[in-house]
């Protein structure tokens, strides 16, 4: 249970960055397009 809930976690990290950098790629090509 424990390594499944790392693996979770980590995906949730992953995830989360993932969804930071689009945000700020969209973000950067919008205003210097």
């Amino acid at each position: 249970l424990s390594g499944r809930a790392k693996d979770m976690g980590s995906a949730a990290v992953l995830l989360s960055i993932f969804v930071a950098l689009m945000t700020w790629g969209i973000l950067l090509w919008s205003h210097f397009r």
